[in-house]
């Protein structure tokens, strides 16, 4: 066995999923930042509990 090319062909397929993952993630990313922020508004406390 090819120890070197096996190693290579490893570290090859590991870098491209690696680039992959990365992809994916900022694409993720930008079209989070491209949606308009959901409105907000306070929630009032709940009553507090007599001991």
């Amino acid at each position: 066995m090819d120890y070197q090319t096996a190693y290579f062909r490893l570290f090859n397929a590991v870098t491209d999923c690696i680039r992959l993952l990365q992809q994916a993630q900022q694409e993720s990313e930008e079209l989070a930042c491209a949606e308009a922020a959901p409105p907000l508004s306070l929630v009032p406390e709940p009553p507090e509990s007599k001991k």
